[in-house]
């Protein structure tokens, strides 16, 4: 990992948190109203944080249920995968809950996200060199 001042390239705040993206690691808070909820009913254990290496990420997925907030899947060895249990696939640790009604900057996030992703498994060197 690098240091903690590093630009973020993308972020989003969903209805459990946000999600911040470097250019070598996806950073999932989470600390948004449904998380909070799902500590204080004890219904579900919400990791507080995760960090996941962008040379660990093998792909990701964004989960549209038809109501439900979207949700934002990555994967990578060892990742857990999708229960088809909606709350507890999103308070999952390589998981992020979108918010309910503006997903713009979960796009933007995605579209950052398969950037980074193109350019790691070029080599990581071009990360570099493409003026990130």
């Amino acid at each position: 990992m690098t240091e903690q001042n590093d630009p973020v390239i993308a972020r989003m705040s969903g209805f459990a948190g946000r999600t911040e993206l470097y250019e070598d690691r996806v950073r999932m808070v989470r600390d948004g109203v449904a998380a909070a909820m799902a500590e204080i009913l004890h219904t579900f254990r919400a990791e507080a944080e995760t960090t996941i290496r962008m040379d660990l990420i093998t792909g990701f997925e964004v989960f549209r249920p038809m109501i439900l907030p979207p949700l934002l899947v990555l994967h990578y060895a060892g990742s857990r995968p999708l229960t088809g249990h909606y709350w507890r696939d999103a308070f999952a640790e390589n998981v992020h809950m979108a918010g309910f009604l503006d997903q713009r900057d979960l796009e933007h996030f995605v579209e950052e996200l398969e950037t980074v992703l193109r350019l790691w498994t070029i080599r990581p060197a071009a990360f570099a060199r493409a003026g990130r």
